[in-house]
């Protein structure tokens, strides 16, 4: 692995043998893991260890190692290409026609059987920790993947890679093993404006990887011919060794082609044939276990430490194979012992539990864990369950072996002293760690006890800490278990050590605990030990580095009966160390060796006695590369094709508020880049986008919000005057001239000539099929069910609801055609005003939306309803008592009256029930669900005294116009119109019956994890509406702790993301905005585009997020970033509306229009810049918001 910087600095992990800890699906080694988390969608790159500085500034150098960690998020923009399937016929034909006809059809048919890869544009977003210095990176490039056979002849090939900046990507080979002197080329070419294609043309004019040679690449793919110039800045790398089959020559480059910038590297592969390669022997106590000819041996009740069978952790659990291990280790170096000890298995636990006593036992806390019960119920059941097991006799067939075993200790067996701990198969993984959880029992003597400290250790697993624990991971609660019995040491002095920083996972240092006596009061944290920091450097022992004196307080020691004690430290010994210099070297000496056989840093746990080291436990050190919080929050983002890319939260924001759960945009990329992806492609025939379903077509996810790509499909000069208005009205202005659309990479679709006549059939049945279409989905959406009826199983429901889900496709494609078919009508009749007018002015918008007014929208229904429920609440006797009702008894007597009020409650939850803010999140429940936001804004209506106002039936007419149009262009806009309006109506209905369907889903999904509760899968039902539509199968499938501890820490991670806040413009990544109180005395003016005519005074209410809506005041004026359908119940008693985005289409536009409300959007940093309760004069007719002096506001409205 090589790594470069920025400043020119190359970190290299040099090539060597190393153990493979690759599982089904990572591959895994010497500290990094390349993990495949969904296929061709995303993958993760992580890695924690140390590297050598090989280069500094382009000079070779022979530097310090550097700890080094980063952990990336791989994510693609494109499909995958296919080799051989899908490379260029006519390239290959080129470089076979110059052989002999049969060694052309052997080498042709050899290509096919060798080669089976696929390449894949991406994006890697992650964090880099160089030397504890953080950065947070983007990088770009190639995925390759190889899956053919391996070619073991000599010979050479070279792959060639590169990333330009306006995100073109290119991955290029150029093999020696076949076709003649020059070889054979292929390779593939992402192009950002199209899509994955095969190199139909190459040509490379230098050959040679010499530093300060430029290499001239001329590839052509799809459309497109590049020149390529490749500057390399770096001398190459090799990377080998001697018994190595292969050198890897890597060198870095500057590319440049067209005055594009971009980079690059070349790797260079020669095979040297076949070589041995001797398996190192302290690599032999771990790869050689399984080899050892246990097979058809049936599995024995107990074995010792010094067998070989008792290396696997199925039969002997986590601690007892790795005492085997260490064992075998300790014979290989004789630097350290291991106390005699012997393993009951799990086979003697299965003859244990398969009592009749046992099964009605753990049936007790499986039928009390799920009940949804209180916590002491739980903690109640265990207590008594383990006092119950506890006396269940011991079989005495596992009884006979025990004896058998202790008596290999010696006659004087009986007078020992032993160790009992219990050996879980699966604790201490990656995921998830059993320390702690079950019991351990010291300074255990004679038969009779030791058989007793068997059962409680089988017992403890059913403790409430242990079962908890297993059910906050979703596991089995009665799992395979294993015993040690270990002879104890008088140990003088004793602790814990880990071979690396155990917060960071630097392996420079090394960690020694130690307190005088038994290990139990480091371990128990019963005491203050001392801490010992060794550092190690290229590859020396260990030296003391620095001394952390604990206080020693107390000190664990054998009791002269029975058990251990607890004894106070002498005063003098408790300010000393307990181990001298040498000692503690010697120890970290120790760990590297065991270390060294692991190929991974190790925790363990030691003693001394006598001057004798001893190694009581050790497991590889779990957490290292455990997923940052930095991984998690980007874990689902969706790749940008380059760093230019132009972003918005525009009207996104107010269909997709906040941040989204994974389980919720699992069901959004179903409805918008699976099923919606076919309308889109229909709706833009001239471009040729990617048709895949890995990447989204407009709508990226990057921090769990979903924004707006506008960078494909626009012109790079600005624009015509349509594409102007187009993000006119969507931002609410012109940003044809602001710097960041200036910078951003802009693709204009190539038009199809040949594709007109389709697209021109496409639209006219677009917009003559509108009412049929919607009548068909609101039908399908009021009819539907998704029952879960005579389903008895978790996985039954799960591939229930993933068979329905092609029910989405209808409503998706109706909801996207119904905004095409909007926008189509907006469009134009925004061409003939501005063509009126002479340009595009704020006054053009104004009109625009003006003559939108009079919309019968389902959006504008909701607060129209809430009005009409508010006044009848008003007039009602129960008004008193109502407006004292809590939440939940507002709600059941709304429900169960027969009153007017109750009878019109249950008709808008009949109609309107489904809606409400993050309507499309399947996590959020609507109104019907949660009506507290609801039952909020109807005791704010009950509470006022009149009405602020009602729906406006006023229409529009060409009078109002201050210039003249054309009577062409008053023919057109009087046929135009009314089918606007309609339009914008359908889009309304279309969402309706979309988030209905969502609706029908989310009840379903609730079902399912109120399943998954039930059958110990998850703890909560919450949490699974924090894992992705295909995690919840993994879960499933094989109860995955992994999935389980991803889900809890992102619901964690979920409310802050929630708030995170974006500009209305981004440039790249998305990056939240750091908030700065940038609230100033006196008065200010602020500048929008006005939506909604009118003028209003009063308070303003600043709203940051949606959960302070119910401080919303009868009067006030809203002042928030976006309103959505949930913010509507609120629009009856607002004066106006405010918005920092949004356009003449967003909601707050549409419905403060629909009730007169003077509205004003793209007011930038208006919910900073002001505070709740600040008088403003807000004028809907110029588009300006003032803060003022209730004085001077009044005075200002009156003149």
């Amino acid at each position: 692995m090589c790594l470069y910087t920025a400043d020119g600095t190359r970190y290299v992990l040099p090539c060597g043998f190393t153990l493979d800890h690759s599982d089904h699906n990572s591959f895994a080694g010497r500290g990094l893991k390349v993990q495949c988390i969904a296929p061709a969608r995303r993958w993760r790159v992580a890695f924690n260890g140390l590297l050598r500085t090989s280069a500094v500034q382009g000079k070779e150098v022979d530097g310090p190692e550097v700890h080094v960690k980063f952990g990336f998020i791989w994510t693609p923009v494109s499909h995958t290409l296919e080799v051989p399937v899908e490379v260029c016929p006519t390239l290959m034909a080129e470089n076979f026609a110059k052989l002999p006809l049969v060694k052309m059809l052997w080498q042709i048919e050899q290509f096919g059987t060798d080669l089976d890869v696929y390449d894949q544009g991406g994006m890697m977003t992650g964090e880099v920790v160089i030397g504890g210095e953080t950065t947070e990176l983007q990088l770009w490039g190639s995925k390759v993947r190889s899956k053919g056979a391996l070619n073991a002849f000599p010979g050479s090939e070279d792959h060639h890679f590169g990333f330009l900046q306006d995100g073109k990507i290119y991955h290029l080979v150029h093999t020696h093993d076949y076709a003649d002197s020059e070889g054979l080329f292929y390779g593939s070419m992402y192009l950002p404006s199209q899509r994955m294609h095969p190199i139909d043309y190459c040509l490379i004019r230098t050959k040679e990887l010499k530093y300060g040679k430029p290499l001239r690449l001329y590839i052509s793919a799809g459309s497109e011919d590049n020149a390529i110039q490749v500057n390399h800045i770096d001398v190459a790398l090799t990377f080998t060794t001697e018994d190595s089959s292969k050198a890897f020559q890597v060198v870095a480059g500057c590319l440049k082609s067209d005055g594009v910038k971009g980079n690059g590297f070349t790797v260079r592969i020669q095979r040297r044939g076949r070589t041995t390669y001797r398996i190192p022997d302290y690599y032999r106590h771990i790869v050689l276990p399984a080899a050892q000819g246990d097979q058809g041996v049936e599995h024995p009740l107990a074995v010792s430490i010094t067998q070989q069978i008792c290396k696997k952790p199925e039969l002997t659990g986590g601690k007892g194979s790795s005492l085997a291990l260490l064992h075998s280790i300790s014979e290989q170096y004789r630097t350290f012992t291991v106390p005699r000890a012997f393993v009951i298995t799990t086979k003697a636990y299965s003859i244990f539990s398969s009592s009749r006593e046992f099964q009605q036992l753990v049936k007790e806390i499986t039928l009390c864990q799920p009940s949804g019960g209180s916590l002491a119920d739980l903690k109640d059941t265990c207590k008594r369950v383990v006092l119950s097991m506890e006396k269940l006799p011991l079989q005495e067939v596992v009884k006979d072996e025990v004896v058998e075993c202790l008596q290999k200790f010696g006659s004087d067996y009986g007078r020992r002293t032993f160790a009992i701990r219990s050996s879980a198969v699966g604790e201490d993984c990656e995921e998830m760690s059993s320390a702690g959880q079950m019991q351990t029992f010291l300074g255990v003597r004679g038969t009779a006890k030791i058989f007793e400290s068997i059962v409680r250790c089988w017992a403890s697993q059913f403790s409430f800490t242990a079962v908890n624990y297993k059910r906050q991971y979703g596991q089995v609660l009665n799992s395979p278990m294993a015993v040690v019995i270990q002879e104890m040491v008088s140990a003088k002095v004793a602790g814990v050590m880990f071979t690396c920083d155990p917060v960071n996972g630097d392996p420079s240092y090394i960690t020694v605990t130690a307190n005088y006596g038994l290990g139990e009061s480091v371990v128990s944290a019963s005491a203050e030990p001392d801490i010992f920091l060794l550092k190690r450097t290229d590859g020396m022992r260990p030296v003391l580095h620095s001394v952390q004196v604990g206080q020693k307080s107390v000190y664990t020691t054998e009791s002269e009966t029975e058990g251990v004690l607890m004894q106070p430290v002498p005063e003098e010994k408790t300010k000393q160390k307990c181990m001298t210099d040498e000692q503690v070297e010697q120890l970290a000496f120790i760990g590297t060796q065991i270390e060294r056989c692991y190929a991974a840093p190790c925790d363990m746990e030691w003693a001394i006695q006598d001057g004798k080291h001893y190694l009581l436990q050790c497991r590889p050190v779990s957490s290292i590369l455990k997923e940052t919080d930095n991984e998690l929050i980007h874990e689902f983002d969706s790749a940008l094709k380059s760093e230019k890319e132009l972003l918005t939260k525009a009207n996104v924001s107010e269909v997709f508020p906040g941040a989204v759960t994974p389980l919720g945009y699992s069901i959004i990329r179903v409805c918008f880049d699976t099923f919606g992806k076919a309308a889109d492609n229909s709706l833009m025939p001239s471009s040729a986008h990617d048709p895949t379903f890995y990447t989204p077509l407009w709508l990226p996810i990057s921090r769990a919000q979903v924004f707006l790509l506008l960078s494909q499909g626009q012109s790079p000069h600005g624009g015509d005057v349509m594409a102007k208005a187009m993000l006119y009205s969507m931002l609410g202005r012109d940003i044809s001239n602001d710097p960041l659309r200036q910078q951003s990479v802009q693709r204009p679709g190539q038009i199809d000539p040949k594709k007109m006549p389709l697209w021109a059939l496409y639209i006219a049945k677009l917009l003559l099929t509108q009412q049929k279409q919607l009548d068909a989905v609101t039908r399908l959406s009021q009819s539907y069910n998704l029952s879960m009826e005579g389903l008895s199983t978790a996985h039954q429901m799960y591939r229930r609801i993933g068979a329905n889900l092609r029910f989405l496709a209808k409503p998706s494609t109706a909801l996207i055609e119904s905004f095409a078919r909007s926008s189509l009508y907006n469009l134009a009749i925004l061409r003939i005003l501005i063509a009126a007018k002479g340009d595009m002015t704020p006054e053009v918008f104004r009109d625009f939306s003006r003559m939108l007014r009079g919309c019968d929208t389902e959006s504008a229904d909701v607060p129209n309803s809430i009005l009409e429920l508010g006044n009848l609440l008003r007039e009602s006797e129960d008004r008193d008592r109502f407006l004292t009702m809590s939440v939940e008894d507002a709600t059941e007597w709304l429900k169960t009256t027969e009153s007017k009020c109750g009878v019109k409650f249950r008709e808008f939850l009949e109609k309107h029930g489904h809606r409400n803010v993050k309507e499309f999140d399947v996590y959020t429940k609507p109104w019907g669900m949660e009506p507290s936001s609801l039952i909020a804004s109807l005791k704010a209506a009950a509470k006022a005294q009149s009405s602020t106002g009602s729906r406006t039936t006023e229409q529009w007419t060409f009078d109002e116009l201050s210039y003249e149009l054309t009577t062409f262009q008053r023919i057109v806009l009087s046929f135009l119109l009314p089918r606007a309006r309609t339009a914008i109506a359908g889009r309304e209905t279309a969402k309706s019956a979309s988030v209905r369907m969502i609706h029908k889903f989310r009840i379903a999904f609730l079902q399912l994890a109120a399943q998954m509760v039930h059958e110990g899968r998850i703890p909560e039902p919450s949490v699974m509406f924090f894992m992705d539509f295909e995690e919840i199968g993994q879960l499933l499938s094989c109860r995955s702790p992994s999935i389980m501890s991803k889900a809890v820490r992102r619901s964690r991670l979920y409310a802050q993301l929630n708030k995170e806040t974006y500009p209305a413009l981004i440039l790249g990544v998305p990056k939240p905005i750091v908030r700065e109180m940038k609230y100033t005395d006196g008065d200010l003016e602020l500048k929008g585009s006005p939506m909604s005519q009118g003028i209003a005074r009063g308070c303003a209410r600043v709203v940051q997020y949606f959960e302070e809506a119910d401080l919303i005041k009868k009067g006030e004026i809203l002042i928030t970033a976006a309103t959505d359908t949930g913010w509507t119940p609120y629009f009856p008693l607002l004066a106006g509306v405010v918005t920092e985005i949004g356009g003449p289409l967003s909601h707050g536009a549409v419905v403060a229009r629909e009730y007169g409300l003077p509205c004003v959007v793209g007011v930038d940093g208006a919910t900073s810049l002001l505070r709740s309760g600040d008088f403003i004069v807000l004028d809907g007719n110029a588009g300006i918001l003032k803060k003022v002096s209730q004085e001077d506001g009044e005075e200002e409205v009156l003149i």
